[in-house]
């Protein structure tokens, strides 16, 4: 049987009973109405199983009362549930299976962790009996003082702290997952959107860097652990970040930055990241190369110097709108440079070829 004859299953039996409406208690109504989306929106049986066993182990007062009136509760529907669909009760829906730019509403989310209260905060761990599965942080890009933002686009994000009371703190159980995720091995599953409605978009699984403080809030550097981008591109991107952090540090003062220096590890950070490799046609290259004969294609200097390899004159190709963006491989979208102009295209405020 399929999830539409699940939920049907449900919404016959518990939620919309062929009765007198007269008969049916208000407050019954009022909880079948708020919990009616939830069970509309489930992809798979087994993802209505799970929500079924947890408002069955929650039942209140106003589902007691239903009982009592004659009305089926979610309870009592359940052995024929799980005789109906016994086959399907452990096909969920995993955050694998979503795809990146995708988008995906608050309720596809909140079912993959197991969460059935859309008031809940943004950060949501998943579990599996006691034991931690996967993150999934919901990001706005759009806030007050403290707002969430891309340090480097669809890479790498600035994402707030759980706060109770405008209070921050790494101890608060959300905060400490994230912060224990990168030696547990826990993925981070990133969903971003840039209001405060709508859907939010998937950008995949990242990682915990480190996290920062900024005047009373702190927030969350988290790297995403499968690049989109070629690794000149990253180091690039990396480079923008430290010159932007370098910014930031000399509007401090002296004082500051001292304070900051006595508590800074006197060894670098290190990580591993992993990128998207192209394999580039090498006979663009060649072409390319051979078109410049030893000048750079924008300055018209000659190449700096001679590879000591092959003797060939320096100059390195360089793709006019870049892979990651979709451009091509292509001896008409590539261009030889000298390494300052390959810099400035890079790094320049203007470059055209």
């Amino acid at each position: 049987m399929s999830i539409e004859k699940a939920r049907q299953f449900i919404i016959d039996t518990v939620l919309e009973p062929k009765a007198d409406p007269r008969t049916i208690p208000q407050e019954f109504k009022r909880k079948a109405a708020s919990q009616l989306p939830w069970v509309k929106n489930f992809k798979k049986v087994g993802d209505l199983y799970k929500y079924l066993i947890s408002v069955t182990k929650n039942a209140d007062k106003t589902v007691k009362a239903a009982e009592h009136a004659g009305f089926t509760s979610y309870e009592q529907a359940l052995p024929e549930f799980e005789r109906l669909f016994h086959d399907q009760l452990s096909d969920r829906t995993e955050f694998e299976e979503f795809i990146e730019g995708e988008t995906y509403s608050a309720f596809d989310i909140l079912s993959v962790v197991g969460v059935y209260d859309a008031r809940t905060g943004g950060i949501l761990r998943q579990k599996e009996g006691e034991l931690l599965k996967s993150i999934a942080i919901r990001a706005t890009l759009e806030g007050d003082e403290y707002k969430n933002e891309w340090l480097i686009e669809n890479d790498l994000l600035k994402y707030y702290m759980k706060s109770i009371g405008g209070v921050y703190k790494e101890t608060y159980s959300d905060n400490a997952a994230i912060i224990k995720s990168g030696a547990a091995g826990i993925p981070i599953h990133a969903f971003v959107r840039t209001s405060k409605t709508g859907h939010f978009t998937y950008h995949g699984v990242f990682e915990y860097i480190t996290h920062y403080h900024e005047g009373s809030a702190k927030w969350f550097r988290l790297q995403k652990v499968t690049s989109t981008k070629s690794e000149l591109e990253f180091l690039d991107d990396i480079t923008s970040t430290l010159e932007r952090d370098v910014q930031s540090s000399s509007a401090d003062s002296a004082e500051t930055r001292r304070k900051r220096l006595a508590k800074a590890a006197r060894t670098p950070r290190s990580r591993v990241v992993k990128t998207v490799v192209y394999e580039r046609n090498p006979d663009v290259v060649v072409e390319v190369l051979s078109r410049a004969k030893g000048t750079c294609e924008k300055c018209l200097k000659p190449a700096p110097f001679i590879k000591k390899s092959n003797g060939a004159p320096y100059l390195e190709v360089h793709h006019q709108v870049r892979l990651a963006d979709g451009g091509e491989d292509t001896v008409d979208n590539a261009i030889a440079l000298c390494p300052n102009c390959h810099r400035q295209a890079h790094f320049g405020v203007q470059f055209s070829s």
